[in-house]
């Protein structure tokens, strides 16, 4: 080989190899390309023409990485960040690979955790990538540790979804009878209801009819007892106005032996003064209200003993026409009983019929729930294997520090103020969210309480793989669209995220 050719050849391998970099690379001997992954070498060999990767131009190899933009796609710079639209590979030895936009090489920051992105700068990037290699190993072991557990016990749920609809066939044949029976069982218990109930309003309203005819009596007897009082205290009124006045007076009472309260002979002074104190005397209506209520028990006492001397006092009872009055087509008893048996016995009978048709009722809800939900468990789908059968009839909540948050898969969701405790629908189920190829990646639940002057809410919840059935996350990445994500080992398959490690930086998103 030729002088020339020798000199040329070691300036070509100087521009591959950079050894007139600077910084910390000087002097570091490099075995390829800077900036381009080891699938690419063959597109960048010294020894040949640089072609751009795009086919646009051809070129000297000694133009690549020389800090200046040949090619329209960049591809001659992928060590420099001389082409804007060329990207950088950061070789990451004992961590992964990355790659980032060459605009980013050289400025100062660290985005190689080898420090690869800064040989021409004054960033001192410390080589991280065995510290970042063994965090991720520990990572990589934890999600297989995880999606193996978490594939044991799918299997498990599966087996066990089977099972379920399996003895669900079974248990809904002999609900049917049950239900068919407890139908029949409901209605004969409403008919005798009905029966019972009719029998206790008869019973009871001809008993309020004697009551209001015997207090109708009563009354009358009452009004005409008054009246008997009246006519007894005008006859007595008469006794004693001698003077035929219209005027009953202190020296009128002084006269009258009926009114002699200590049986000395005579009315003193002060037995009179009894009846009409300060009073010189009273007309009828003033003796009737005030002076024969005081008078009647010795007046009535002195006429009812043999040596009455007093005014005869008629009988105030009432003569029997005055009785004739009151309405004698319905038989009244002379007390009305307040517990007659048979009315009581009716009543007792009702209320047993109401109890024992409503515990009828009862039990064929209840019959007819069970059934809607068993048929609903062989109707719906719950995934390929049957693997989501678990959560079907279970809720899950979620509390932060405003709202609790309530999942129940194939059903609704909701949240539910902490402060006031009002709870607001945020949509029933709707459907299965695919996700690629994945059926059953996700949940929709649509047609929640309206926002205001908005659309009504809804929710998509995430499906994680998880070892636990447990609701992580809740947000609204949208105005009232919500987005739930929840773990379970029924989505421990290939392609779905796997529920990341908990720490307080945050939470990521890993894939299986």
């Amino acid at each position: 080989m030729m002088f020339h050719e020798k000199i040329i050849l070691l300036v070509v391998f100087a521009c591959i190899t950079s050894v007139h970099a600077t910084g910390k690379d000087r002097g570091r001997r490099i075995s390829r390309v800077r900036g381009i992954p080891l699938q690419m070498k063959p597109f960048y060999n010294p020894l040949q023409d640089f072609v751009c990767l795009d086919g646009s131009k051809k070129m000297p190899f000694s133009r690549v990485n020389d800090d200046y933009c040949d090619c329209r796609d960049g591809s001659d710079e992928p060590g420099t960040s001389a082409c804007p639209n060329a990207n950088f590979y950061c070789v990451n030895l004992s961590y992964t690979p990355l790659t980032i936009p060459s605009s980013r090489v050289n400025d100062g920051i660290c985005d190689c955790c080898d420090g690869g992105d800064e040989f021409d700068s004054k960033a001192d990037c410390p080589n991280t990538c065995e510290e970042l290699g063994r965090s991720y190993r520990e990572e990589a072991k934890r999600r297989v540790k995880i999606l193996n557990r978490g594939k044991i016990l799918r299997q498990n749920l599966a087996q066990d979804g089977k099972r379920k609809i399996a003895l669900a066939k079974l248990q809904i044949a002999e609900l049917k009878v049950k239900v068919r029976e407890a139908r029949k069982d409901e209605e004969e218990k409403a008919a005798f209801r009905k029966l019972s109930d009719e029998k206790e309003r008869k019973l009871l309203d001809d008993q309020a009819k004697v009551a209001k005819a015997l207090n109708k009596r009563r009354e009358t007897e009452a009004g005409q007892n008054k009246e008997g009082e009246r006519r007894q205290a005008e006859e007595v009124f008469l006794d004693l106005d001698t003077n035929e006045d219209d005027f009953v007076t202190f020296e009128e009472l002084t006269n009258n032996s009926v009114l002699d309260k200590d049986k000395d002979g005579k009315v003193s002074e002060d037995e009179s003064r009894s009846f009409l104190p300060f009073r010189g005397g009273v007309d009828s209506e003033e003796f009737i209200g005030s002076v024969w209520p005081l008078m009647k028990p010795l007046w009535l006492a002195r006429n009812d003993s043999p040596s009455g001397t007093g005014a005869a006092v008629p009988n105030v009872e009432g003569s029997p026409s005055d009785s004739g009055s009151v309405d004698q087509a319905t038989p009244l008893p002379a007390v009305l009983v307040e517990h007659d048996p048979e009315v009581d016995a009716a009543v007792l009978t009702a209320e047993r019929a109401r109890s024992e048709h409503n515990e009828a009722e009862q039990k064929r809800e209840e019959l007819e729930q069970e059934l809607a939900h068993l048929e609903e468990l062989l109707a719906g789908d719950f995934g390929v294997d049957s693997e989501f059968v678990s959560l079907h009839g279970e809720c899950f909540e979620l509390r932060d520090r405003e709202y609790i948050y309530k999942m129940c898969p194939f059903d609704k969701s909701s949240q539910r103020s902490r402060i006031d405790g009002i709870e607001t629908s945020l949509g029933r189920w709707a459907s299965w969210e695919a996700r690629g190829e994945i059926k059953h990646a996700g949940m929709k639940f649509i047609g929640g309480a309206e926002c205001w002057k908005g659309p009504a809410r809804s929710v998509l919840v995430v499906l994680e793989c998880g070892l636990t059935n447990e609701l992580i996350s809740a947000s609204e990445p949208s105005r009232c669209e919500y987005m739930f994500e929840f773990a379970t080992p029924a989505a421990c398959v290939a392609g779905m995220p796997l529920v990341p490690q908990r720490s307080k930086t945050g939470r990521g998103h890993d894939e299986l």
